[in-house]
């Protein structure tokens, strides 16, 4: 502000111009900030002289002024103590010093950008949400999908540690080191950057998205409230039976993992059947614990599924052969499937990201992929966002009733 009215010091002006040159961003709203005051100088004049009083305000402005300015306070508060240094991807510095020690002349000038700055809160609070965002705001702009050696991110000044499902806010500021690379999940698609860089999150959304966002992009990236207010369908309920998570629905996997929800003591039989060609022989191992690695399997290994294939896999507790022991569903394999190892944990929330995006939505994809996150990430609040989708499309009530109460949970936290 202070290099705006000219009260700026050398080095300020200096320190300031050093900013802009290294961040496009920061210059882009500085210009768009001192557009902003050139309009209020020539069509929106305060008082007719330096010396006149201010129009008196309205009950209901004054109103909306003073929540205006609490909701600042609360939002200062939130902050926490802030950096010496002002850049684009952090909050600014407050170059106006306080009112009470300017001389008279300087607090006329200084009162008439405060009303201005009131006016643009009464007329919808523009400037202050274009270049301040809430500190409370916490709708995820983006999601890092893996975590190059190197790569840092900064939040109000800090630095934070960083996983594969950590979701990114518009204001955090992204380093990405000299010969790396680093994949970003938006709600416009998947964004590559390559280092050395250093820009702001809100730069990854270089692609609108689209009017009708998907299921997947209004889990993913409409606030965490928003989401847990929503009535995601379950399309039906597994009743009595074995909760089978994957292969359910269309996999693009010839080699899936096989994840059902287990109970302890107990041991299950399992058989997969052609349903395109009886003369197959079935795929059968005995006595097994959720999760089953298909290629675990010794005489699996040299036997994967087949491209654009129907298959039935009934599980059935171990020695029960009561009707209601045992538990069928179908599936299908994609003319693109093939047999690629299980993800990674640095690849596990991206390939989670691409199954939910698919056409078919690969509902037991997405909860294979998450599988293989480590077990501190698949409570996180990305990887509970994709498993209300996938719950829900599936049937599994319980399981979604579950990863609901622990998104609530995390937010009462």
């Amino acid at each position: 502000m202070r290099v705006l009215t000219g009260d700026a010091t050398a080095r300020e002006k200096a320190e300031f111009e050093q900013a802009l040159a290294q961040n496009p961003l920061l210059r882009e709203e500085f210009e768009e900030l001192k557009a902003a005051r050139e309009a209020f100088r020539e069509f929106g004049p305060l008082a007719k002289t330096p010396e006149a009083a201010p129009a008196p305000l309205t009950t209901e402005q004054f109103q909306r002024l003073h929540q205006a300015v609490a909701q600042s306070q609360r939002s200062r508060r939130a902050d926490g103590p802030r950096p010496r240094h002002s850049h684009a991807s952090e909050p600014r510095r407050n170059f106006l010093p306080s009112l009470v020690s300017l001389p008279r002349e300087r607090r006329r000038l200084a009162g008439m950008w405060a009303a201005a700055a009131a006016a643009i809160l009464l007329a919808g609070g523009f400037l202050v949400t274009r270049f301040l965002p809430s500190a409370t705001d916490t709708t995820p702009a983006a999601y890092l999908a893996g975590v190059p050696a190197g790569l840092e991110v900064r939040r109000a000044g800090q630095s934070l540690p960083v996983t594969s499902t950590t979701a990114l806010l518009r204001g955090d500021r992204i380093t990405v080191p000299a010969g790396a690379g680093a994949q970003f999940i938006t709600a416009g698609g998947l964004v590559r950057k390559t280092g050395p860089a250093i820009f702001q999150a809100r730069e990854l959304i270089t692609t609108s998205p689209p009017a009708k966002p998907s299921v997947a992009q209004t889990v993913l990236f409409q606030p965490l409230q928003a989401v847990l207010a929503a009535t995601i369908p379950v399309t039906g309920r597994n009743g009595a039976g074995i909760a089978l998570h994957t292969p359910r629905g269309a996999t693009a996997s010839l080699t899936p993992l096989i994840l059902w929800k287990s109970a302890p003591g107990k041991t299950w039989d399992i058989a997969i059947t052609d349903e395109f060609n009886r003369n197959t022989p079935p795929w059968r191992t005995t006595a097994r614990t959720s999760p089953v690695e298909f290629t675990s399997v010794a005489a699996w290994k040299t036997r994967p599924l087949d491209t654009n294939g129907l298959y039935k896999i009934t599980l059935r507790e171990t020695g029960n052969s009561s009707p209601f022991a045992a538990t069928e569903y179908t599936f299908t394999t994609l003319p693109t499937a093939t047999s690629r190892p299980t993800a990674t944990f640095a690849e596990a929330f991206l390939r989670a990201w691409q199954a939910a995006n698919s056409d078919p939505l690969r509902l037991g994809d997405i909860l294979a992929a998450l599988a293989a996150l480590p077990p501190e990430l698949q409570d996180a609040e990305p990887a509970l966002r994709l498993k209300l989708l996938a719950y829900g499309q599936l049937g599994l009530q319980d399981d979604y009733d579950a990863a609901a109460t622990m998104l609530r949970t995390g937010v009462a936290r």
